[in-house]
């Protein structure tokens, strides 16, 4: 298939005409779990910042005290626990399946919503729609079937709009033809629940009036992906990367920073990032087969954040934070760490990557997904081949151990994302997209 209508965005600011009269409206799931409601608050903020009219509207809001955040009220008499009843009652299908599954995969989610038409009636006045992470929250039947005509930007956060109910595909490529036969949920049967998804995901999009539905992905890896699907690849496609907060992201006093969490300060720190350790994504095994290999530095101290469970990690010397939702901390620990260690096997644009380098961490890990797109092996940190345990070893051990090359690192990691990953940058480059979007209103 090809790939030439997938644009890389690029800011002129000499050609940039600011609209502040108009009114973007983002969507999502919810506004501060997860790293898609992070992706997305930060660019919600990124346009407040710009003195645009920005609104998020969410299912699940978290947040207190951040400007322009609208959660959806469940209307009538039912109850929020009802109408969560009523979402686990139309996901028992998904969780059936994938019981079946020796595997721990990442989340499989459906294309419909109880809130159905509820949400489209209590959306605020917008100009420009832009979704983000839906699933479970917007009825793409009843959404895309009253927003023919409106422009849509969709910016993707993985791959499930575009899959049978997958969000990473782990190496199946059914999402280019049709769902079906689906190895996340064990099964063998080409009409399975994936081909069923995938059947009304083609449905919702199929009388999208051309040019009113603009994707974009925050890496070209996840650009192509969409562009080889057979649901999306007749959409024109954006890249257009995520941002993080440079002023509380930022290089800080490592003594310090250790101190703070009662780390030894002349220990070597490895980080490692996960929202749940038993996510088979995330890597934890692998990680697990990297620190026997360097068992040999007696001095290394590991920090890991997220939910441990039936993976918890036994090293020696470890401290784990659980999840960590505060950025001022976690900026504290990654300043800790001299080196970030991202073992993934599919990644689009990790917050957490771009959280390390603008803080001067290091970064090791696989060349897989968007990954190699803002880890430049050798000048801001060293990437091994996927699956290459003793190439990923090599790698965490060259950065932990190697002090002037891990300065020179650091100070290219933090020029690196002023260079490319700023909030004003995301915001006009998005900015660029709504006025071509909105004809120029």
């Amino acid at each position: 298939m090809e790939t030439s209508h997938i644009t890389r965005s690029r800011f002129d600011p000499t050609k940039q005409q600011i609209t502040r009269s108009m009114r973007i409206l983002h969507i999502n799931s919810h506004d501060a779990s997860g790293g898609a409601a992070r992706a997305a608050m930060r660019l919600h903020l990124a346009l407040l910042g710009q003195g645009i009219p920005s609104r998020m509207f969410v299912e699940n809001r978290q947040s207190s005290d951040i400007e322009g955040i609208l959660e959806f009220k469940v209307p009538g008499n039912p109850s929020r626990m009802y109408w969560q009843i009523l979402k686990k009652t139309m996901s028992r299908p998904i969780l059936r399946a994938q019981k079946a599954s020796r595997e721990i995969y990442d989340v499989f989610t459906d294309d419909r919503s109880p809130c159905g038409k509820a949400v489209l009636k209590q959306l605020p006045e917008h100009d420009i729609i832009n979704l983000h992470w839906i699933a479970g929250f917007i009825d793409y039947r009843d959404f895309f079937s009253c927003n023919r005509k409106r422009p849509i930007i969709w910016t993707l956060h993985d791959m499930n709009p575009f899959t049978g109910g997958c969000h990473y595909t782990n190496g199946c490529d059914n999402f280019t033809r049709q769902c079906g036969t689906c190895p996340q949920l064990n099964s063998s049967n080409p009409h399975d629940l994936s081909r069923r998804i995938w059947r009304r995901k083609q449905s919702s999009f199929t009388n999208i009036e051309p040019g009113r539905l603009h994707i974009v992905t925050p890496s070209e890896w996840l650009a192509r992906e969409a562009t080889r699907s057979s649901l999306m690849g007749r959409f024109p496609i954006s890249c257009i990367p995520n941002c993080v907060d440079t002023n509380t992201y930022s290089p800080r006093d490592r003594s310090a920073a250790r101190i703070a969490l009662g780390i030894p300060t002349d220990a070597r720190v490895l980080l490692f990032v996960a929202a749940s350790l038993d996510n088979r994504r995330k890597g934890f095994k692998k990680l697990l087969a990297v620190l026997e290999k360097l068992d040999s530095l007696t001095d290394l101290y590991l920090i890991s954040l997220g939910k441990t469970g039936a993976g918890t990690l036994r090293h020696s010397s470890h401290l784990n934070l659980g999840n960590v939702s505060s950025d001022r901390l976690l900026a504290l620990v990654y300043n800790a760490a001299d080196c970030f260690v991202i073992p993934s096997s599919e990644d689009n644009l990790p917050n957490t990557v771009l959280e390390a380098m603008s803080c001067g961490t290091p970064v090791a890990g696989f060349a897989v997904g968007g990954i190699p797109e803002m880890v430049a092996s050798g000048s801001t940190g060293i990437l091994a081949e996927h699956g290459d345990i003793v190439g990923l070893s090599n790698a965490v051990r060259t950065i932990l151990t190697q002090k002037t090359l891990r300065e020179t690192m650091s100070r290219a990691c933090r020029e690196a994302v002023l260079k490319e990953y700023t909030p004003e940058l995301q915001a006009h480059r998005y900015l660029e997209l709504y006025r071509q979007m909105g004809g120029g209103f």
